[in-house]
């Protein structure tokens, strides 16, 4: 199946389109294309952990790239996975939700989890969504920064890098500072305390690797009270791109400082040879729009996140 699938992409190349993540990069030829757009696609198809369903509705095959997630599997203890794509080739938004239903009845197993990111110019797909089972969770702003190779270090005595043994203090600022419009709050799958655990486990990871670096700032007393995790830049046809991973700052002890931890990442960023830095909120997130916008950061792309426990 997932040979067929490849040798017939170019059935789908309208849906493929939209999966564009890196819309900001100028495409002015076909190998930039197949770059930036085909090969994430072929990439998926071939990871072993994506398994392809086929749903046929009224003669029009709709073939679903399902991956596994099995971090959250093991974390969570029940089945998660994630529709990364489906392909179809039809314009009808009811026989696409009657696709989508007879997936969630038929191929997802009893007490699974299931998410979807879909991207605001999918019309038809969030218009065949609407009156399933899936619950909009959350929607994203997906934000780009073109990074100046002026930008100058800030290290200071209160800024630093992390280490292994912070981990535990930021873990801690993590579940203290939740953002209920993330995702994992704002999931009724899940309840605060679980959120909050999670949450302060990603930050954990994060020092120990999850992230390629993390900054943290620090009180008088060497404590760290906010943090900023990333990633290192990754090539996508020849454009060395970085994105934020996770922040979070007790703002009860001092504010501004995301602003001052922002700008010592794009100069450690730079330094690493990076060309962007891509970042993602929520839209009712004003404060993180607000910093990303007064730092130079610009909207490229806006998604909505549908997730669904299948009970």
């Amino acid at each position: 199946m997932k040979d067929k699938i490849l040798n017939e992409l170019s059935t789908y190349k309208k849906r493929i389109d939209l999966t564009n993540n890196y819309s900001f990069l100028k495409i002015d030829n076909e190998k930039s294309y197949d770059e930036i757009v085909i090969r994430p696609i072929i990439d998926l198809i071939l990871n072993e952990d994506t398994v392809v369903k086929v749903v046929s509705i009224q003669q029009n095959d709709h073939f679903v790239l399902l991956k596994n997630l099995t971090w959250e599997t093991k974390y969570f203890n029940f089945p998660c996975y994630s529709i990364e794509l489906i392909l179809f080739d039809h314009d009808d938004y009811l026989i696409l939700r009657s696709a989508i239903n007879t997936l969630v009845n038929l191929h997802l197993p009893k007490d699974s989890f299931c998410k979807i990111n879909i991207p605001s110019e999918d019309l038809i797909l969030i218009q065949a969504i609407s009156s399933t089972r899936f619950n909009l969770i959350e929607t994203r702003l997906n934000y780009v920064l073109k990074l100046d190779s002026n930008v100058q270090s800030q290290f200071n005595k209160i800024i630093k890098k992390s280490e292994n043994s912070d981990a535990y203090y930021l873990s801690n600022i993590a579940k203290k500072m939740s953002n209920k419009y993330d995702w994992i709050h704002a999931d009724p799958t899940f309840s605060d305390e679980t959120a909050n655990e999670y949450l302060g486990m990603f930050a954990e990871e994060s020092v120990k690797g999850f992230a390629d670096i993390v900054l943290q700032c620090m009180n008088e007393n060497e404590i760290p009270f906010g943090f900023l995790a990333a990633n290192y830049p990754q090539d996508i046809n020849d454009n060395y791109i970085s994105k934020l991973v996770l922040a979070a700052i007790d703002n009860t002890r001092q504010r501004g400082l995301l602003f001052d931890l922002l700008n010592e990442m794009i100069y450690q960023l730079k330094e690493k040879k990076a060309g962007y830095l891509t970042t993602i909120t929520q839209a009712a997130n004003i404060p993180a729009i607000k910093t990303w916008e007064k730092t130079g950061f610009s909207l490229y792309k806006v998604t909505h996140l549908y997730t669904l426990k299948n009970d």
